[in-house]
């Protein structure tokens, strides 16, 4: 009966261990923690650049630019592929004839578009004066004021209009 007494208490005692352990544990598990923490604001700023074009000279003139006239047909399944959208057929037509320059922009670019009778594609004329870029630089004051005169950035509207009338 002892022994059976003893057994008793030691198989609750282990239960109870158990039990506690099992308690314990979940404690352990559950854990709450506060901190703060302040991050620097990192931004990159890029001064920005700017840059002079030089129009292509005119041969038979060197005061005047030269002023070229280039004719791109797209049949109509290109016109599809471009998803038949306007603005798309006009970078087309002006990738292609800065390409055949080999220049950076065509300035003052006019285009004249019509659709052909036997294919339903397009023809387009785009006319205007090849440059490049020459002289990369990053903007100074004197820049600043000229793009503030141009687009009125940093001025009141009374400024904007003595700016346009100087």
């Amino acid at each position: 009966m002892k022994r059976i007494l003893i057994m008793r208490f030691f198989i609750c005692l282990g239960l109870f261990s158990l039990y506690s352990g099992i308690v314990m544990a979940q404690k352990l598990v559950f854990r709450e923690s506060q901190a703060r923490l302040i991050e620097p604001k990192m931004n990159v700023y890029v001064k920005p650049l700017t840059v002079d074009l030089e129009i292509q000279k005119d041969p038979a003139d060197a005061t005047k630019g030269k002023k070229v006239s280039d004719i791109f047909t797209f049949t109509a399944k290109e016109v599809s592929a471009m998803g038949g959208d306007l603005a798309k057929i006009k970078a087309e037509a002006l990738h292609l004839s800065v390409k055949k320059y080999e220049v950076d922009i065509l300035v003052a670019a006019t285009y004249y578009i019509k659709t052909q009778d036997k294919d339903d594609g397009v023809e387009v004329t785009i006319t205007g004066y090849p440059a490049t870029f020459k002289n990369w630089r990053t903007i100074d004051d004197k820049d600043y004021q000229w793009i503030s005169t141009a687009y009125g950035v940093g001025m009141n509207e009374t400024e904007k209009v003595k700016a346009i009338t100087k």
